[in-house]
Parts: structure tokens; C-alpha cells; sequence
């Protein structure tokens, strides 16, 4: 098909000339040539012509299947009314790549954005302030004001330790400066000054899993480095990877710890199988599905409870594991009825997750009113303390006085006995003279009265031998 315009192109031309040297009996040599040079250009427009046409229909060709590829890049490419196997366009993807954003906005919603093994640069003993640098990615993202919560990174079988929750207050390329969210107790921040190598930062708090030690060999030592005694046995009745033999060979599943009649009603889930098809939006969020197992197959094990269930309709036979009161509002409309023929007699232990971070701040608060507590009974203990020391002083004043006054006391208790004795003797000595003097009185009084008779004698006596003047004048005679 390449050659046959140039064949024909040659066949023309060969015959114009022949034709041409045929006619020079009638034809002069111009017109020969001018004839000879029509030919020539004719046949060269028409050659072109042709290739251009040639040209033209073998572009329309690509552009139809440029077209064609387009179509199938935007819109995929069609097998009969299907996509397809790995014909996926651009529609398609962008579909995948909103459930892909969807999926991830979903998974960053428990997770939020991750930065691992930053490196440390240094931390403030005094105020907990850490400097470090993030390589990975590049940019980070991370920005002033932006909350995050700080490990130390290590093996992930040992665990980083938590250092808190801090803000970042500044970011330089790729810097990043944070202070605690909390206050912190100097206890902490030491430890934080005492933090070198690199730290994993969560913009959000890592949540609780019912799965999150299944994963891991040495589960029991994890537990009891990281857990009060307390909560230690609720985590080891957490959901633990088992292997069973499959149809199609080893099956890895989750195991629940069966229930007992010690566990609260509340943390007591129930394994239902469906009598009916049923369907529902309002699935709670841990319920964990299994399919129907064959018949006599052993009862099958669900996902890890914790997400999001895989499906929101059960067929009839299906066995999923529900909280008490979906299980019980299930068993009681005969939509379902207990599983009661598992080997954990269709009752399993869930352990109630936790909020970390809620309980993190908790503590940091209930710490905080405890310090400040412990400050005011301190204040108060020291205020106690200085008015027992001066009450102390007082007391040892009041004792020294008193001691004094003891011997003041005896002093004075030997004088008053001295002096009662005086008194005693004085007033014994004055009774004495009392009685003398009341006898010498008496006596007086008898002296005076013999006294006074004896005056009355003598001046009678004196007055007989010698007359007073008077009685003398009297007796004599008269001139």
C-alpha cells in the first residue's frame, strides 16, 4: 500500500514521456518541455496530495486512539459493562482516592498525625521547655500553638516513657520549641531534663485498644511494667491472638476471655446469632462480627473490637459479639438468640477502655489541688510549728518561773511555819500574860479597894488626932 502511489507516480510519468516523444511531429521542442514540466508538477502535487491525505487519515487514526486511550484514562476501561482488571481511570481513582482521605481522616481522627524519632535537643530543668528537631518529614507541619503529647522513643516491645503534654510555643525550620500544657511537679521536670535521644510526638493521644497487647510475645511482663496491680488483670484478660486449623490451614484470630460471675454486668458482652436477616446505622462502635460458621466447624472468632464493624447487615446464621444491652434488646424482638453453645457459653469479658489523656489531666489536676493542699497544711503546720516554739518558750518561761516560784513557795511556806510558830508562841505568851494580867488586875483592883480603905482609916485617923481648921474654929469660944 507504501508503493503503489509512487508505482502509479512512476507508471504516469513513464507514459507522459513516451507520449511526449510521440508527439514531436506535432510539438515543438518548448512545448515538449512545458509539457514535460506540467507532467512533472502535476504528478509531484499529486504525490503530495496523496501523502497528505495518507497523513491526515493515519493522524485521524492516532487521534481516535489517543482518544480512546483518554477516554479509558478519565473513565476507565470497559470490558463489556465492567472496569476492566487493572483498567481503572481517572474517575475511579479519584473515588478511591476520597474513600482513601475518608479512610485516613477516619484512621488520623483516633491517631491524628504522628512524628517519630525526633531528635532531642535539650530541656529546661527549671521550666521543662524541650528544643528538638524533626527531619522526618520535611516539612512537618507542625505549628506554633499546636498541642502535642510527648514519649521517649524506644523499641516498641519495651515502650517509650510518657513525658507529658506540651505546646509548641515557637518553630524555626525545623525546630520546635514546647512547654508543658500542665503544671508540672519539680519531680517531672528533672526526669524531663534527664530525657536524651529521640522522642515519638502524637498530635493526639494514643487511644486504648482492646487488641493493643495481642501483638506482642512478652504481653505479661508489658502489663506488669505498665500497670498497677490493680488494673494488671484486666489487661491480661485482654484479646489475645490464637491459632487454629483452618479449612485452608492455620487461621491467626482473636480470643476473648470468657466471662465470670464476678465481672460487672456492664463489661459482660454477649455472643448473638441472628434468627433473621437484620440491618442497622446504629451498630455500636465495638461490636465485633464473625460469619456464620459451617456446620460442624468450630465457632468463629471476630476481629479486634475497638473500630469501626466491618458491616452494619447480618444474614441469617451470622454470630457477632454486642454489648449487654444491644444483645439483650436483640434476643428479646427474636432477631437473635444468645450463643449459648460457644465454649465461653456465649459470654466474654471486655475491659472498658480508658481516655488517657483524659485521665492524664486528671491526675494533673487532682495532683495540683493535692500540692496546693500540701502547701497550705505545710503553711499551717509551720504557722502550728512557730506558735509551738513560742509556746514552748513561753512554757519554759512559765516552768523556770515557776520553779522559782516553788522556792519562793517553800521559802514562803517555811517562813509562815516559822511565823505561825511565833505566832503560836507570841499568842501562847500573850495568853500568858493575859491570865498574869488579869490576875494582876484583880489583884490591883483588891490592893486598890484595901488601898483606898486603908486612906479612908488613916485620913479618919489623922483627921481624929488632928481636926481639920474649920471643926477647929468651931469648938472654941466665942470672944
Amino acid at each position: 500500500m507504501e508503493m503503489l502511489i509512487p508505482g502509479l507516480c512512476g507508471l504516469v510519468v513513464i507514459v507522459g514521456l513516451v507520449s511526449i516523444v510521440m508527439s514531436r511531429a506535432n510539438w515543438s521542442i518548448p512545448q515538449m518541455i512545458l509539457v514535460a514540466f506540467i507532467l512533472l508538477g502535476s504528478l509531484v502535487f499529486f504525490y503530495f496530495s496523496a501523502r497528505t491525505f495518507v497523513l491526515a487519515k493515519n493522524w485521524n487514526d492516532e487521534l481516535k486512539k489517543y482518544a480512546v486511550a483518554i477516554n479509558d484514562v478519565e473513565h476507565g476501561k470497559m470490558v463489556g459493562n465492567q472496569i476492566a482488571e487493572n483498567g481503572e481511570g481517572i474517575d475511579q481513582l479519584k473515588a478511591k482516592r476520597i474513600r482513601a482521605k475518608h479512610d485516613i481522616d477516619v484512621a488520623l481522627a483516633g491517631r491524628g498525625r504522628v512524628w517519630m524519632q525526633a531528635n532531642m535537643v535539650r530541656a529546661n530543668a527549671d521550666t521543662g521547655e524541650i528544643t528538638a528537631t524533626v527531619d522526618d518529614p520535611t516539612p512537618h507541619g507542625i505549628e506554633a500553638k499546636t498541642t502535642l503529647f510527648v514519649f521517649e522513643h524506644n523499641d516498641k516491645e519495651k515502650g517509650g516513657r510518657y513525658l507529658g503534654e506540651f505546646t509548641v510555643t515557637s518553630v524555626t525550620d525545623k525546630q520546635i520549641k514546647m512547654l508543658p500544657s500542665l503544671a508540672l511537679s519539680q519531680g517531672e521536670l528533672t526526669e524531663i531534663s534527664r530525657s536524651r535521644g529521640q522522642l515519638d510526638l502524637y498530635e493526639i493521644m494514643p487511644v486504648d485498644s482492646h487488641s493493643l497487647f495481642a501483638q506482642f510475645d512478652n504481653r505479661d511482663e508489658l502489663i506488669k511494667a505498665m500497670f498497677s496491680s490493680d488494673a494488671q488483670p484486666e489487661y491480661s484478660r485482654e484479646v489475645q491472638l490464637r491459632t487454629r486449623q483452618g479449612a485452608a490451614g492455620p487461621v491467626v484470630e482473636y480470643a476473648y476471655s470468657p466471662a465470670t460471675d464476678k465481672d460487672p454486668e456492664d463489661r459482660v458482652y454477649r455472643w448473638v446469632k441472628f434468627n433473621k436477616d437484620w440491618s442497622s446505622d446504629k451498630v455500636p462502635a465495638d461490636t465485633a462480627v464473625a460469619q456464620a460458621a459451617p456446620a460442624g466447624a468450630a465457632a468463629p472468632a471476630a476481629p479486634a473490637p475497638g473500630a469501626a464493624p466491618a458491616v452494619q447487615a447480618f444474614k441469617t446464621g451470622d454470630v457477632a459479639l454486642f454489648d449487654p444491652e444491644t444483645a439483650k434488646d436483640l434476643e428479646a424482638k427474636g432477631i437473635a438468640s444468645y450463643a449459648t453453645d460457644r465454649d465461653d457459653k456465649g459470654k466474654v469479658f471486655v475491659r472498658e477502655l480508658r481516655d488517657y489523656a483524659q485521665m492524664f489531666r486528671e491526675a494533673t489536676r487532682q495532683r495540683t489541688d493535692l500540692t496546693a493542699q500540701i502547701a497550705a497544711v505545710s503553711a499551717q503546720a509551720d504557722r502550728v510549728e512557730a506558735a509551738q516554739t513560742e509556746v514552748k518558750a513561753d512554757v519554759q518561761a512559765v516552768e523556770k518561773e515557776r520553779t522559782g516560784l516553788k522556792s519562793d513557795l517553800a521559802k514562803f511556806q517555811a517562813e509562815r511555819e516559822a511565823v505561825t510558830a511565833f505566832v503560836a508562841s507570841v499568842e501562847k505568851r500573850n495568853e500568858e500574860l493575859r491570865a498574869k494580867l488579869s490576875e494582876t488586875f484583880r489583884a490591883n483592883i483588891r490592893m486598890a479597894a484595901e488601898l483606898e480603905q486603908l486612906n479612908r482609916r488613916l485620913l479618919e485617923e489623922i483627921n481624929r488626932r488632928n481636926p481639920p481648921v474649920q471643926a477647929q474654929a468651931s469648938l472654941a469660944p466665942a470672944p
